[in-house]
């Protein structure tokens, strides 16, 4: 019905042929008929998609962590923020000037399988960049980084836009739970928090 809308106000642009004023277009089921006059300044800066983003519609990949990429139920685009400084003035109210860049964390949920690889995969990743009893698993700073990819997906799950990921870490992994009070079985998920260095939004 969107589509039709949009379509319907374009066409009457286009047989408008004015210079100027009220432009319009004209929506009939066959029983009903509505017509609909907008001004022209208004139309021209109409979207081309007025369809709206919607949340399966992505492909995530972790370089570092395959069987966690395939089980991977959600995963969130970061914000970003910048921090502020006060600049003194003498005598006015102080002005704010930008300080640094803080993007959010990644986070990503994703189902355990009942071998644990996943969830192993971060915990042996984790215990390798830290001195959890000696440091014999430690791996050093060159291997404690990766690199992940997300795919955003149009309402037609085509490729839309490609987040590039550069140097991420995890930095928190939860619990797994298990519980013999429940009345149905639900698969068990568990989250991991990564920050990173920085990410690039790429169209495609």
């Amino acid at each position: 019905m969107l589509d039709f809308f949009y379509q319907t106000v374009i066409d009457g642009i286009t047989e408008d042929g004015g210079g100027g004023g009220e432009t319009g277009g004209i929506i009939s089921d066959g029983v009903n008929t509505i017509t609909i006059q907008t001004p022209q300044k208004t139309l021209k800066n109409f979207p081309q998609s007025i369809n709206y983003l919607q949340q399966p519609a992505y492909n995530f990949n972790i370089q570092r962590l395959p069987y966690v990429s395939y089980y991977c139920q959600r995963v969130n685009l970061p914000g970003i923020s910048v921090g502020s400084v006060d600049f003194p003035t003498k005598g006015l109210r102080r002005i704010p000037v930008s300080g640094d860049i803080v993007f959010n964390n990644l986070e990503i949920e994703f189902f355990v399988d009942e071998d644990l690889q996943n969830w192993l995969e971060v915990m042996n990743w984790l215990r390798s960049i830290a001195n959890a009893e000696d440091f014999t698993e430690y791996t050093g700073l060159q291997n404690s980084y990766s690199n992940a990819t997300l795919i955003v997906l149009n309402s037609a799950m085509n490729a839309k836009y490609k987040v590039e990921y550069r140097d991420i870490i995890p930095i928190s992994l939860t619990d797994i739970n298990f519980d013999t009070t429940v009345s149905e079985i639900t698969p068990i998920t568990a989250t991991v928090t990564f920050e990173y260095t920085t990410h690039t939004i790429t169209r495609l």
